[in-house]
Formats: C-alpha cells, sequence, structure tokens
C-alpha cells in the first residue's frame, strides 16, 4: 500500500475510482454526508468539487494505493477564516471495505497530521457519528472528544444520530519538517550540537555510532526541523534494522524551541509506518534521564538491548508498534 499526495492536475486520473470509492463506502453504511444509494453523478460532482479545492489550495488530499486501485482517501481542508488560520480540518476519511483492518485509516491519519504541520497548523478538528469505530480511531490517535449533538445527522436508516465533534493540538507544529540530507550545512550544524550535548550529559558524543548514509535510500529518511525564521533547531531519521523493524538515529531538538521533538519523532513513525515499518527501535543512555522520559511518554517500552547495545549497562534501548 502506498500513500501520495494528488494535486488537481492528477486528480483526473482518479475521479472513476474515487467515485467508486465513495459509492461502496456509503452502500456499507459510512457516514461521509451522503445517503444510500449514492449515485454516480453524485460522487463524481463531489470530486469534481474537491478538484477546485484543490486548485486554490483550499484542500490537500492524500491516496492510499494498491496494486488494484485507490483503497482509501482522506482530505486536511486549509480553508479556515482569518482568526482560524493556525487550525485545519480533516474530512472525508474513507477506506475500502476489503482494506479495512490493515491499519491504513491510521497510516492515512498520521499522513494528514503531516501533511498539517507542513501548513503550520497546530489544531486539528473533526467529526464522526456517535460511536463509530472511526470515533476510537481518533481517539487512539490522542484526539479529544469536544462534545456530541444528538439528531445532528440522518441517516441512510432514517435515523437521526448523534455526532461527536473532536480536535487534536499538533506539537511543534510552528515548526516545518522535511526531509534533507546529513551532510549539509544545517544539517551538519544540527548534529554537532547534538554530539556536544550528548558529550555534555553521558562523555559520548554518539557521532561515532552515526553514519550518513544510513538513513539515506528508499528505505530510509532523516528529516530537519524548520523554526518561522527558516533556522533548523532539530532532526532526527532511522534506518533499516530487520525485517519490519526501523531504528531511530540522532534524535534532537534545540532547547527552547517546545515541542519540536515530539513533532520530530510523530513525523518519522508516519513515515516508516508508511514505508512498511511494523515497529521502531532505538537506543539512548541511562543517565539521559530527558530523553528516557521522553520516549516513554510517547508509547515507547523498554526492551531488551539489541545489537552492539547488548551487555553495555550504560545504554537503554526501547520500542514502539506502529500498528
Amino acid at each position: 500500500m502506498h500513500i501520495r499526495e494528488i494535486n488537481a492536475a492528477q486528480l483526473p486520473a482518479y475521479l472513476d475510482q474515487l467515485a467508486d470509492l465513495l459509492q461502496v463506502c456509503v452502500a456499507d453504511g459510512a457516514s461521509v454526508g451522503f445517503l444510500r444509494p449514492c449515485s454516480e453523478q453524485q460522487a463524481l460532482l463531489f470530486w469534481q468539487h474537491v478538484d477546485a479545492a484543490l486548485a486554490s489550495g483550499a484542500r490537500r488530499l492524500l491516496l492510499a494505493c494498491d496494486h488494484q486501485g485507490v483503497a482509501g482517501t482522506v482530505q486536511v481542508v486549509l480553508a479556515m477564516p482569518d482568526n482560524g488560520q493556525h487550525r485545519a480540518e480533516i474530512a472525508k476519511l474513507m477506506v475500502h471495505p476489503s482494506a479495512r483492518r490493515q491499519g491504513l485509516a491510521r497510516q492515512l491519519m498520521l499522513r494528514a497530521e503531516q501533511l498539517a504541520r507542513e501548513e503550520r497548523r497546530h489544531l486539528l478538528v473533526l467529526d464522526t457519528r456517535s460511536g463509530d469505530a472511526a470515533e476510537q480511531l481518533y481517539l487512539s490517535l490522542a484526539y479529544q472528544l469536544a462534545g456530541q449533538i444528538p439528531g445532528y445527522a440522518l441517516s441512510s436508516d432514517g435515523v437521526y444520530g448523534a455526532t461527536s465533534f473532536m480536535y487534536k493540538q499538533l506539537a511543534g507544529a510552528p515548526y516545518r519538517i522535511a526531509a534533507a540530507d546529513p551532510e549539509q550545512a544545517e544539517a551538519s550544524a544540527v548534529l554537532a550540537q547534538l554530539s556536544a550535548a550528548l558529550a555534555a550529559i553521558s562523555g559520548d558524543s554518539g557521532a561515532a555510532s552515526f553514519d550518513a548514509g544510513d538513513v539515506r535510500g528508499p528505505a530510509s529518511l532523516f528529516v530537519l526541523a524548520w523554526d518561522a525564521s527558516g533556522q533548523a533547531v532539530g532532526c532526527g531519521g532511522f534506518r533499516p534494522l530487520e525485517p519490519g523493524v526501523a531504528e531511530v538515529k540522532r534524535m534532537y531538538a534545540q532547547p527552547g524551541t517546545a515541542g519540536v521533538g515530539a513533532a520530530i519523532l510523530a513525523h518519522l513513525e508516519a513515515a516508516a509506518l508508511e514505508l512498511g515499518y511494523r515497529s521502531l527501535r532505538l537506543e539512548t543512555r541511562l543517565v539521559n534521564a530527558r530523553a528516557v522520559t521522553f520516549y516513554e511518554n510517547r508509547g515507547y517500552r523498554r526492551i531488551p538491548n539489541f545489537g552492539k547495545y547488548v551487555g553495555r549497562a550504560e545504554a537503554v534501548c526501547f520500542e514502539k508498534a506502529l500498528q
């Protein structure tokens, strides 16, 4: 399964598949603004309106595709009033019934959060039919329930059902995170800051354990975080470790940049999930109490030391399942 962003120029090639996806999901009972039966004309007209929104920059669109075509989609709505330019809305999350229970909806949501961060949005909002499986998905992704409105939406069965309104505040969203070469000047400067910080904490900079080549290539990633002034303020990457597992390397956020470390880690997790990794592992020094707490607070659990860290009492290793 591959998740890609589609622009207005590319959308026409997918219109028929997207119309079919909308019709199938509505027929299966999805609450996405349509009642059964959703005609082909209705579905095509909806996606044509989305085409205009993409062209104007009002929305961004993600598709999940496999060898059979489009299996899922989600939209990030950016068109907001002047006093709401800090927020975005998640809309029309749909997964084909045949592609469900494979973690695809979660992957789409994590990528949508990436897009929101790229747009400097730090508040996400959405609504969903109360009690649906989607509501539990959003809760598991740290969305908060703001409240419910009874009788808000009519179902195809003629029942006026409750709708849940939810939100999520994105840590570090004012920062832009993008792929970078670990040996470019900005990256080298940030990595040098990391080495100095680690040396001050543990006496070892960790630089000898990092090979720039490890985080290059189609199965790896290295990113920089940039603040509003264009200054690189953090970094992180991952490399293949074993089938289905990647190792996080060189995580760093400059002091005083609240939320940037969490944003980098979330970006790496989403990218790793998209590349097919099932889990991430990492190592830090036990004496680095701040890093230990940081990872534990983000769902990483301690595991026996792996690889070259086996038998090293000063090292502590962590792992997090991505699905």
